[in-house]
């Protein structure tokens, strides 16, 4: 994956799965993985 992939992924935040239950974190994918 090119770099410039790899750093606009990082960048995404990801909201919880309980989201629909009223789950309010959101993560970014790079602390996701970590």
């Amino acid at each position: 994956v090119p770099r410039i992939m790899r750093n606009m992924l990082s960048k995404l935040q990801i909201a919880c799965d309980n989201a629909v239950f009223g789950c309010s974190a959101v993560v970014r994918l790079d602390n996701l993985m970590s």
